[in-house]
C-alpha cells in the first residue's frame, strides 16, 4: 500500500512545501521552495525577471504589480508593456535553467 502526505510550512520569510512519500518503507523528502517573481512582457512575448523574491507575502507581490501596471503611462501602454505576477518553484527545471543562465 503507498500513502501519500503533503505538508506544508510556513515561515516568515519563505514558504516550504515538503512532500512525503512513503514507498515500501522508505520515505523519500523532496523540498520546493516558491518564489513570487514579476515579469515584464510586451504583448504576449515575455522581456524578462523585474524582480524575485520569498521576502515577501504573495499579497504584497501582487499589490505591488497591480501598482505598477496603474503607473504606465499611456505610450507604454500602446506597446504592450505589461507586468505579471508569477509564482515559480525551485523545484522546476526551467526555473532552474533560468537562474543558471541569468548568472
Amino acid at each position: 500500500m503507498r500513502c501519500y502526505e503533503i505538508k506544508v510550512v510556513l515561515y516568515p520569510c519563505q514558504i516550504i512545501c515538503t512532500r512525503v512519500k512513503l514507498v515500501d518503507n522508505i520515505i523519500i523528502i523532496k523540498n520546493m521552495a516558491l518564489i513570487y517573481e514579476i515579469h515584464k512582457y510586451q504583448h504576449d512575448d515575455f522581456q524578462y525577471v523585474v524582480a524575485s523574491t520569498n521576502k515577501y507575502s504573495e499579497i504584497k507581490v501582487k499589490n505591488d504589480v497591480e501598482r505598477m501596471n496603474t503607473m504606465l503611462n499611456e505610450s507604454l501602454k500602446t506597446l504592450g508593456i505589461r507586468y505579471v505576477f508569477i509564482i515559480s518553484d525551485t523545484a522546476n527545471s526551467s526555473y532552474k535553467e533560468r537562474k543558471r543562465n541569468s548568472c
